[in-house]
């Protein structure tokens, strides 16, 4: 197992690595969404308080 991620990577290793790119980006832009989302509907309502703080803590945990 170890001698086979030394050199040429496995194609499980490349996939997997596709992957765990692909559910990041996907997470990424979902957080950015919900972030324009919330932001969008706070600023009428004036709730920067409450949803940027909660928007905050979720994106830090």
């Amino acid at each position: 197992m170890h001698l086979l991620n030394e050199g040429v990577p496995s194609p499980t290793t490349s996939r997997m690595r596709a992957l765990s790119s692909a559910a990041l980006m996907a997470w990424s832009m979902s957080v950015l969404m919900r972030g324009l989302l919330t932001r969008g509907a706070g600023v009428g309502r004036g709730v920067f308080g409450g949803t940027g703080r909660s928007m905050i803590d979720g994106f830090m945990v």
